[in-house]
């Protein structure tokens, strides 16, 4: 593997939304026709001991709705899949956010037992028109005991990326009230 470059490749998730990645990416359509894009990489990890092999596995998807406050409030969009979450295992152990005013990122790296891994849940909202273009990207670390302190964060931004191309708002952002009734979720 070392010998050979990986080629980075791209996979259309929505009119506009490119997931790219240098390593093994293959394209799914989910049940409602979704595109989903699916990603690994094996990666290195070093332990007391030397270095062992170990991957990464993600999982993207985009889709376009009508623009509203509670899609582009991340915080809350992510609040509402914490249930989900923990019954999968996982608690959140870092967060990271980026605000602006037409494109939002919101990064969740969290810890699952049973078996050992971390998951990095990254949610992108950017704000186009009268629209929004909501992308979810999902990369799980399994591991096991004995690797040192990993910023899997910087693992999955350094390894995949979007590449967005979107018109820019025409109007200022809408007035609509976040409520958890309006909170969609992109199947990953």
């Amino acid at each position: 593997m070392a010998a050979q470059p990986a080629a980075t490749e791209g996979v259309q998730l929505t009119p506009g939304v490119t997931f790219t990645g240098d390593g093994g990416l293959d394209q799914l359509e989910g049940v409602d026709g979704t595109v989903i894009a699916t990603f690994w990489r094996p990666i290195q990890y070093e332990t007391s001991a030397g270095p062992i092999a170990g991957r990464m596995d993600c999982r993207a998807a985009a889709g376009w709705s009508p623009f509203s406050a509670a899609l582009f409030a991340l915080g809350n969009v992510h609040e509402a899949q914490v249930s989900r979450l923990s019954t999968r295992g996982l608690t959140e152990i870092e967060r990271e956010a980026q605000d602006g005013d037409q494109v939002r990122q919101l990064d969740v790296t969290m810890r699952g037992n049973g078996p050992l891994r971390y998951e990095v849940l990254t949610y992108i909202a950017v704000r186009t028109g009268d629209d929004i273009v909501s992308i979810r990207r999902n990369c799980v670390f399994p591991r096991r005991s004995g690797v040192t302190k990993v910023d899997y964060r910087r693992l999955a931004r350094m390894h995949t990326d979007f590449t967005v191309v979107l018109p820019p708002p025409a109007s200022p952002l809408a007035q609509n009230a976040p409520t958890l009734e309006t909170l969609v979720e992109i199947p990953l």
